[in-house]
């Protein structure tokens, strides 16, 4: 889902089509994800969006974020008191903008609880095994609702390669 459930446009010129709109979005969800990208800090800073993002995350079972979606949820006092990652590139200025937030740029996943954040956009995978986590069903085909919301156009920094670690609180 996305904002009014408008598409999103990547860099690449790739067009991202919504399922539906947050702020229709209703009911118990398995899994909130919140991607990040391009206008993260924008995301942010847009206090409907957080707020929604913190009201799904009240009914969801599990809470994760893909590379800098990490800010929205910080933003939306999700990760307070909590160890998190995000894409290494942007994790010294997270760490100042949001300092209740423990922000460990090296591995490449950390779960705190019911909350998960990834480095980057490859690390996705990472989540997607823990996702899978307590999956009653062979090769994780739960028919469970798991709602990405993506407020932002991906991001592809690659000039330093993090150093690869899992981490699990």
């Amino acid at each position: 889902v996305t904002p009014a459930g408008r598409p999103i446009r990547c860099d690449s010129g790739l067009s991202l089509n919504a399922a539906g709109a947050l702020q229709d979005t209703t009911g118990r969800l398995d899994t909130l994800v919140v991607s990040g990208g391009h206008g993260h800090d924008d995301a942010a800073a847009n206090p409907v969006l957080v707020a929604h993002v913190r009201r799904l995350a009240a009914v969801a079972r599990r809470v994760a974020s893909v590379c800098t979606g990490t800010s929205i949820l910080a933003a939306a006092g999700l990760l307070n008191g909590r160890r998190a990652t995000t894409h290494w590139g942007f994790a010294r200025a997270m760490a100042r903008r949001y300092p209740a937030v423990g922000i460990d740029p090296d591995p490449i996943y950390i779960r705190d609880g019911k909350v998960a954040t990834s480095a980057g956009l490859l690390t996705v995978n990472s989540l997607a095994t823990w996702r899978c986590t307590g999956s009653p069903l062979p090769g994780c085909r739960r028919s469970s609702a798991t709602l990405w919301v993506s407020p932002c156009k991906p991001i592809s920094i690659c000039s330093k390669p993090p150093k690869a670690r899992f981490q699990s609180l």
